[in-house]
């Protein structure tokens, strides 16, 4: 298991949310993005409550973390989200084979 820490920061007029691990932070950007690293965090996780200066702590799986870079680094959008089956009950393992069949088609 891994401990992640989860808030929201500011930049100017957008709320970013961000993901603190041991192997580095990840900052995600876009409502489609958000939506689905929440489903992913809070049904797959469990949570332990918040830290003074770093945010709400949850365990993870490793597969979760990877499931999370994945998603920061993959422009998302709603409906793209929703034919992949991701804001049903998103799962790490459906993230990461979804995300990757879909690089390796294009």
């Amino acid at each position: 298991m891994v401990r992640l820490y989860v808030r929201t920061t500011s930049n100017r007029s957008t709320r970013i949310l961000t993901v603190e691990c041991e192997g580095g932070i990840i900052r995600l950007y876009g409502d489609p993005v958000k939506a689905v690293v929440s489903l992913l965090i809070f049904n797959n996780s469990h949570v332990k409550g918040w830290v003074r200066q770093k945010g709400l702590e949850v365990e993870a799986t490793p597969d979760t973390w990877r499931a999370l870079k994945a998603l920061s680094a993959h422009r998302l959008t709603w409906k793209s989200a929703l034919i992949w089956g991701f804001l049903k009950n998103p799962t790490a393992e459906s993230v990461l084979q979804t995300l990757s069949l879909n690089a390796l088609l294009k």
